[in-house]
Order: structure tokens, then C-alpha cells, then sequence
């Protein structure tokens, strides 16, 4: 309870905190390659203060951190982000390389087990 209750609160302190950086940079005019990668930065930046100094739950920070971001409007970042479909690219570019490494592992450990069990019939034990 404690983990993923401090998880919650890392990562919901990142969200807001993201919030009021975008809104600052949108109104000073970053660009917009600057704002995507901060957006990254700050999703991998809540996983590491959740899991390593402050020894919450560093998988549920993110994804609090990502909820936000979503209920949020993309923390608020404003017309300018939302211009060419930059940021929805990067980040549907990002879960498809992602999902693709972990399909990738699940079938290398399957066919290894697989491949023993056949030839040592008698699995992993």
C-alpha cells in the first residue's frame, strides 16, 4: 500500500509539476522538439525518484505520470504541440518499439523453454 500509494504521489507530483514547466515554455515559445523530449525526460525522471531515493513503487509514478499527462491535454502544452501530429508520432513510434523488444524476449524465452523440454525432456527443473 505504501509502494504504490508513493508511486501515486511521485508521479502525480511530476504531472504537475510538467504542467507548469509546459505552460512556461508555450508561453515563451520552446520549441517543439524541446517540449517532446522533456515530456520523455520527466516520464523516465519520475520512474528513477520513485524507485531508486525514494523506494515507492517506480512502475505505477509513470503511469500516474502519464495519466496526467493524458487528462491534461498533454500537460497543457498548448496549439503549437499539437501542430503536425509531432508528439502523438514520437510517442506512438516509442510504444511500438517497446511493445515490439518485449514480444521479441517472450518469444526467445518460449522457444528456449520449448527447445529444452524437447531435448532434455524434462524442463527447467
Amino acid at each position: 500500500m505504501v509502494l504504490g500509494g508513493g508511486g501515486l504521489l511521485v508521479g502525480l507530483a511530476f504531472g504537475i509539476g510538467m504542467h507548469i514547466v509546459m505552460w512556461w515554455m508555450t508561453r515563451h515559445g520552446a520549441p517543439r522538439d524541446v517540449q517532446i523530449a522533456l515530456t520523455f525526460a520527466a516520464g523516465y525522471l519520475s520512474f528513477y525518484v520513485a524507485n531508486s531515493p525514494c523506494k515507492f513503487s517506480g512502475v505505477i509514478s509513470p503511469a500516474v505520470f502519464g495519466l496526467y499527462g493524458a487528462y491534461t491535454s498533454k500537460w497543457g502544452g498548448g496549439a503549437k504541440l499539437e501542430e503536425g501530429g509531432a508528439f502523438d508520432a514520437f510517442w506512438d513510434s516509442l510504444a511500438y518499439v517497446v511493445n515490439a523488444t518485449v514480444f521479441f524476449f517472450s518469444g526467445i524465452y518460449i522457444a528456449n523453454y520449448m527447445i529444452r523440454y524437447v531435448l532434455f525432456g524434462g524442463g527447467l527443473g
